[in-house]
């Protein structure tokens, strides 16, 4: 849905943003960040060589079970971090906390090196594909520096993403969260 509305001429996605915009009572500027959000979702969890992730946050809450009713701008992603490194168990009481916090830092450092080599080339390479190359709302979207931590949590949950992407070859991903149980 978000790549068919991305492919329209600008001045058709201003006239269905405006249109929205008032049928929904909604900001044009929401909407369009909203479209990119389920743009961004949609060549994470459907990128080649993606590590297993969950989509986390307010956004996740909105979009994929409508709990909240918000705008959000912001995608967090988990990525297990059993996916970048199996080196120690940091759950492991015989580990100290200077083992954790020095395995902490190596996964940064391997998440950085994901984000840099595989996650920016794909969306760079979608980018390229788009007829008119954005420079709004992108330019304004905040860029975190990933942050390792490491989870206890053990659960998992098949999430609707076709309520988030609408028609597409994708009819669910199931998502695991992290856990500290192989």
């Amino acid at each position: 849905m978000a790549e068919a509305f991305l492919r329209l001429s600008p001045e058709e996605q201003a006239d269905i943003l405006q249109t929205l915009a008032t049928k929904l009572g909604r900001r044009t500027e929401h909407l369009e960040k909203d479209i990119w959000i389920c743009w961004v979702l949609h060549g994470l969890f459907g990128m080649p060589g993606r590590l297993p992730m969950a989509f986390k946050g307010g956004t996740s809450l909105s979009k994929v079970y409508s709990a909240i009713r918000r705008f959000s701008e912001d995608v967090d992603i988990t990525v297990d971090y059993k996916s970048l490194d199996q080196s120690i168990d940091p759950f492991d009481p015989k580990v100290s906390r200077t083992g954790r916090d020095k395995y902490t830092e190596l996964l940064r450092i391997k998440l950085a090196d994901h984000t840099n080599n595989v996650i920016r080339p794909h969306f760079a390479n979608l980018l390229s594909q788009l007829p008119d190359k954005p420079t709004s709302p992108l330019k304004n979207l905040k860029r975190r520096t990933p942050r390792p931590t490491v989870s206890r949590s053990n659960s998992s949950s098949s999430l609707p993403l076709q309520n988030i992407l609408g028609e597409s070859d994708l009819d669910s991903r199931r998502v695991q969260s992290l856990s500290s149980q192989a």
